[in-house]
């Protein structure tokens, strides 16, 4: 039982009380045993009492031991004091290795992405989206740069790991532009393959912005929230272009 600051042995505390209730009845009858008896108790509980104290002590060292080295809750401010750094110890700030493999993925597949946009302009029959995708293509330009720096500021590089998802999507997209010789049905390929490639872009920042929220990275959770707004407004544009060029198809 713990009592504010302190931790009492109940158990024990219990063995004594009755002990010394058996003692006093003999007190009257038995004087040097009972003398005797008290003082056993009396070391006993003092024995036991040093002895949880110097387990507790252990106990302690251990667990901060682990504290010392591991501590993945997320801090709003991150010092030694927040996160009960032993003083003599260092702070080393690290970032969960699985947000950078997916970073470095999401910063592939903007890569690709802004490779296989002048082609899709370049298809385009409709100006309304020829247009969207001339302007994601400056937005996505932008991406780039940003997950670059992001990066940069974790690891001092922009690496890329292949995000073989978006591969997948370019090929079948460009399958269709070639499949498509109709330029109404072309239009409504171009925006079906935009739109998939939008949706996974979505679910990529959308992930990465909520790993960077729980690991107190609000800076980063920012540049990537912008992103992914942009990505959202982009596929919402190519569902409003799509109206029209539907209806021209089925004309």
């Amino acid at each position: 039982m713990r009592l504010g600051g302190s931790e009492i042995p109940l158990g024990l505390a219990v063995i004594a009380a009755i002990l010394f209730s058996i003692a006093g009845i003999n007190l009257l009858t038995k004087q040097v045993a009972t003398v005797s008896g008290v003082a056993f108790t009396l070391v006993f509980f003092v024995v036991f009492v040093v002895s949880e104290r110097i387990n507790e002590r252990a106990r302690g060292a251990e667990a901060h031991v682990e504290v010392d080295q591991f501590r993945l809750q997320p801090q709003g401010i991150v010092s030694s004091e927040t996160v009960g750094v032993r003083p003599g110890n260092a702070l080393c700030v690290v970032r969960d290795y699985t947000t950078l493999e997916h970073l470095k993925k999401a910063l592939d597949m903007e890569q690709r992405i802004t490779k296989a946009l002048p082609t899709m302009i370049e298809k385009s029959t409709d100006p309304q989206l020829a247009t969207a995708f001339r302007d994601h293509l400056q937005q996505t330009q932008g991406h780039v740069a940003k997950v670059e720096d992001l990066l940069r500021r974790a690891t001092d590089d922009a690496e890329t790991i292949t995000c073989k998802a978006i591969g997948g999507l370019i090929t079948e997209a460009e399958d269709g532009i070639k499949d498509a010789a109709e330029p109404a049905i072309r239009d409504i390929t171009l925006i079906a393959a935009g739109q998939q490639v939008e949706h996974h872009e979505i679910a990529v920042y959308g992930t990465l912005r909520t790993w960077a929220n729980l690991l107190g990275l609000t800076t980063d959770a920012q540049v990537l929230e912008s992103i992914l707004n942009e990505e959202k407004a982009a596929d919402k544009l190519l569902s409003s272009i799509s109206d029209g060029v539907n209806m021209q198809a089925a004309a």
